[in-house]
């Protein structure tokens, strides 16, 4: 065989199938995607929504005081987690980032095993762990402390694990899919609907294995043990909101009554499938097509089947659950994401397949599929940052100029700040002056309605008790109104100004014996 012979026999897949070459394949990924996320945050990204803050706010208000279940909207696993987190570092800005860095580059990981065990082609495991470092909406939110990549992260546990474990029928991967979702069940209610399928799909392995040989039903019961498993937080989570608030679906109802009263009823599916193409036009394209010829082509490939099954049935059950209601794109780029990436491993199986059935040497193929990988990520890399900050961001660089005025002493340690409270820049104050007591607000907290007044507008001696018994040193307002309000009860200009906002130093010898008459802290004693 001729030296021109080897080389056109040589594959750049089979170059990439082995461990080493995967490996420092991988690494040279998740340093890139560490760059990426560095350089996203130098671009200016701060958050994508005001979840962003709200959630780390709730979470370093259970670090205070914790408790297991209140009535509200959202699961509480990731407040117990950055609970946890914070008891051990308080820094409430960065603490959770980079938690979520870290459960991002994890899904990358995972994503190329999934792939690679789907498959058995570790080409086309990196080939998805690459569409998936690219997608932009994979890069906001890992930098971003939300639930989505924690839910992502351990669905993909839980379906490598079922992968495993239907391979080899040993038990530990088996119970590390059972776990993986247990903890899913916690983060976010999408998750509940893989619980379903897997649930379902454990069901079915149980009973057939019963049918098949009824001497042997001890092997049925790991299966059932992992739906047990599975459903143990669901059940306790609805059954103490059934005691405390009287429904078991409080938490779901009060959050769809939120989604309407705020941004309406209305019902389409359409800006779901515009952010669906707009978060991967490329993938969107491509999916139909190669879900269509995976099935066609793997017909004896039961695992490819079932995974396709898993991630349309899923989809197809949040569509349900959602009815196309009315949401800030900023929601839907979210909510949407966990399901887009799912796509990725069927994705990549075809253009692995497309290309490695071409007539061409290994070099037109290599340089054919270099061309294409390099467009996609140009232009998914590209995408990443159009990001758009969440109004509620602003308020961030008020708290940052707080943090660094207690720093330098400007703000003793037993003095407060009074802000206006706006919906939700203060969460971000909160978290940017990395301090939940020592900012207070300049009216009533008022979620359900946002419609109490500041007392800065109202009567003045009321407003100077307020300031005077929660030992206020600075005010820091923008609407027009409350600066001109602030600079007549003070009689005097501001003294710093920041996107907008003017600070207000308060007069030492500001005093009064009275009580202020009005809670101005969302902290409950």
């Amino acid at each position: 065989m001729t030296q021109r012979q080897s080389l056109n026999r040589l594959n750049l897949g089979d170059a990439l199938q082995s461990a080493a070459a995967v490996s420092s394949a991988l690494f040279v990924l998740l340093l890139g995607k560490l760059v990426l996320i560095a350089w996203l945050y130098r671009s200016g990204f701060v958050a994508l929504t005001s979840d962003d803050f709200g959630r780390v706010f709730l979470a370093a208000d259970w670090a205070r005081a914790p408790y297991f279940y209140r009535p509200f909207l959202w699961l509480p696993f990731h407040m117990y987690l950055n609970g946890i987190l914070f008891k051990l570092v308080w820094e409430l800005l960065w603490a959770p980032r980079v938690l979520t860095i870290i459960i991002g580059l994890v899904s990358i990981v995972l994503m190329y095993h999934l792939t690679h065990h789907l498959f058995e082609n570790r080409l086309v495991g990196l080939s998805s762990a690459l569409l998936l470092a690219v997608n932009p909406v994979h890069s906001w939110l890992s930098a971003a402390p939300l639930t989505e990549m924690y839910q992502f992260t351990l669905n993909e546990g839980a379906i490598l694990g079922f992968i495993l474990y239907a391979k080899n029928k040993r038990l530990l991967p088996l119970g590390v899919s059972a776990l993986c979702l247990a903890l899913a069940n916690g983060f976010r209610y999408e998750a509940w609907i893989f619980s379903a399928l897997f649930g379902l799909t454990f069901l079915t392995l149980a009973v057939t294995l019963v049918r098949a040989d009824r001497h042997s039903r001890w092997r049925a019961l790991p299966l059932v043990g992992a739906v047990m498993l599975i459903w143990i937080f669901p059940l306790v989570w609805l059954s103490t909101s059934y005691i405390v608030t009287g429904n078991f679906l409080y938490s779901i109802q009060a959050t769809q009554s939120f989604l309407t009263k705020w941004y309406g009823s209305g019902s389409s599916f359409i800006p779901y499938l515009q952010v669906l193409f707009h978060s991967d036009p490329w993938a969107m394209l491509i999916l139909p097509v190669a879900a269509v010829a995976c099935l066609l082509s793997l017909r004896k490939a039961r695992l490819a089947q079932w995974y396709i099954g898993l991630a349309g049935l899923a989809a197809l059950g949040f569509a349900l659950m959602q009815r196309g209601q009315d949401n800030p794109e900023s929601n839907l780029v979210r909510y949407l994401a966990p399901f887009l990436f799912l796509a990725y491993p069927i994705v990549s199986w075809f253009i692995v397949n497309v290309f490695q059935r071409l007539t061409l040497s290994w070099v037109g193929k290599t340089a054919l599929a270099s061309i294409l990988l390099a467009g996609i990520c140009f232009a998914q890399l590209r995408s990443t940052f159009n990001f758009v900050n969440d109004p509620a961001s602003e308020g961030l660089s008020v708290g940052l100029r707080i943090r660094s005025m207690r720093d330098a002493g400007t703000i003793a340690p037993d003095q407060k700040v009074m802000i206006e409270l706006t919906y939700w820049g203060f969460v971000a104050t909160h978290i940017g002056a990395n301090d939940l007591a020592g900012v207070i607000y300049d009216r009533e907290y008022d979620p359900a309605n946002r419609q109490t007044a500041s007392i800065l507008s109202g009567d003045p001696q009321t407003a100077r008790d307020c300031l005077a018994s929660n030992h206020v040193s600075f005010i820091v307002v923008k609407d027009p109104q409350l600066r001109a309000a602030a600079t007549q009860l003070l009689g005097a200009s501001s003294t710093d100004e920041i996107n907008g906002y003017s600070f207000f130093s308060i007069p030492s010898g500001l005093a009064s014996d009275r009580p202020c008459p009005y809670n101005l802290t969302y902290l409950q004693p």
